[in-house]
């Protein structure tokens, strides 16, 4: 991966490495992860699921979520996973991303200690999802990409102050 200020978050004397793919589901996460780039981590921010829409359901997603950040921390020994909040995207006529959102809250609450942690989007953000979106409902807009990116960025910054 090419390495710039911007894709290291604007952080200095922190590694940040993005792991991303577009349109994948969290299975297919799973079994592409480059594990040999997380390994021993300081901060993993993983945001994975809404592309588990009608394929699992809300429990079954949170909990394979959930299965991927304690791999990483007891397995691959990163330090702290966050976990991002789902957005929910316009084509969903459901609550589904919500309701993965509410296991999610759950499942983090009952682990102790906070090496695993659920990051709340901003309500600005995620207030209004239709005008979160393009046209295509899929892909977040240029504006709201930036404020996601802020938002990462303040989640990885907490992430490492709580160390």
């Amino acid at each position: 991966m090419e390495r710039t200020d911007r894709r290291n978050l604007l952080l200095s004397g922190v590694d940040v490495t993005v792991i991303g793919h577009g349109g994948t589901t969290i299975d297919r996460l799973r079994s592409r992860l480059p594990y040999n780039r997380v390994q021993n981590a300081d901060v993993v921010y993983l945001h994975v699921g809404e592309n588990d829409y009608e394929r699992k359901s809300p429990e079954d997603a949170a909990l394979d979520i959930m299965r991927l950040a304690v791999d990483l921390v007891y397995v691959h020994r990163v330090r702290t996973v966050t976990i991002g909040e789902l957005a929910k995207f316009p084509v969903h006529q459901s609550n589904w991303c919500i309701l993965v959102n509410r296991c999610l809250r759950r499942l983090v609450a009952e682990r102790p200690g906070h090496r695993i942690r659920l990051w709340r989007q901003r309500r600005a953000l995620y207030s209004r999802p239709s005008s979160l979106f393009a046209r295509d409902g899929v892909h977040v807009d240029r504006r709201h990409m930036h404020a996601y990116f802020n938002t990462v960025r303040f989640a990885v910054m907490s992430a490492v102050r709580h160390q």
